[in-house]
């Protein structure tokens, strides 16, 4: 039994944390995409 209750509450981390980075995943991108941006924009420049 006690397996059982640990195994669904790691479950139930793990379904916490995938929200999480999910959640993260957006901002994530747009720094990447901001950053890229940048990039582009210095070798205009030079």
């Amino acid at each position: 039994m006690w397996l059982l209750s640990n195994e669904r509450n790691s479950a139930s981390k793990n379904k916490k944390n995938i929200r999480a980075i999910q959640e993260m995943i957006p901002a994530i991108t747009q720094s990447i995409l901001l950053n890229s941006s940048d990039i582009l924009l210095l070798k205009k420049l030079n």
